[in-house]
């Protein structure tokens, strides 16, 4: 579920996987007590996950600079557009 959060790029897709990490290390505390090795990598997945989901957090949310307009707002680039550089219709 995660992952196609993220490939549909879901503005919640932070959220969720703040969730999923939170989950993950649901699961290693559940495991604590019948294997111990089992619950640390499971802890140092799910801290490793939520440290990237908070780096992530930086890109998604950075305030732009003043007087910029956000590059959506940049004019569309014609991709068929002639450069001169395929061949014409002759040859």
């Amino acid at each position: 579920a995660i992952g196609l959060v993220v490939i549909y790029n879901r503005r919640e897709a932070v959220w969720v996987s703040l969730g999923g990490a939170a989950v993950i290390a649901l699961l290693a505390t559940l495991d604590l007590s019948r294997s111990t090795g089992l619950a640390v990598v499971e802890y140092a997945i799910a801290g490793a996950a939520a440290l990237v989901t908070t780096a992530s957090f930086s890109g998604r949310y950075r305030a732009r600079p003043a007087g910029t307009t956000p590059s959506i707002d940049a004019p569309p680039v014609d991709p068929v557009e002639n450069t001169g550089t395929e061949p014409d219709a002759h040859g």
